[in-house]
Order: structure tokens, then sequence, then C-alpha cells
């Protein structure tokens, strides 16, 4: 079995999106719906900046041992440092 982890922010979470969950939710219906092998798990939390991502970063990928990962980060870090 492959296994796909996001890591991101409230856009990778799916924040605000009431219908479809987001396009981190959208890519797990596909592999589900397409693949028999193929787990998506959303690792992603409104608000988090790139320090937090790295900070729970090896629990999250040890605990799945994910072949793929996609990172979806950023926003909230430049938020946080102009403001």
């Amino acid at each position: 079995m492959s296994r796909i982890c996001i890591f991101g922010d409230s856009i990778a979470c799916g924040h605000n999106d009431y219908s479809k969950g987001g396009w981190a939710e959208l890519l797990r219906i596909y592999f589900l719906n397409n693949y028999d092998d193929v787990s998506v798990y959303n690792c992603s939390i409104s608000g988090d900046t790139t320090n937090e991502i790295v900070s729970r970063f090896d629990v999250e990928y040890k605990s799945r041992n994910p072949e793929v990962i996609l990172f979806a980060i950023g926003i909230n870090d430049s938020a946080k440092h102009y403001l």
C-alpha cells in the first residue's frame, strides 16, 4: 500500500470548503475511487507556519511512513513576519 502525507495550512486542510473539503480531500477521494492501494493522510492544520509543521513532522511522518510527502506551506509565514 502506498501512503501520501500532506502537510500544510488552512488551504491544504480545506478550511471553509464545507462542500468539498479542499484540494487535499479531493485528492484523497480521487485515489479512493481509482486505486485500491493508495492512502492519503491530510496532516494539515489551519494557521500552521513552517516552524510549527517542522516541530511535529517527525511524529507525523513516523506514524504513517509515507512514500510521498506534499508540502503546501508559506502563506502564514509571510503574514506573521510582515504584519
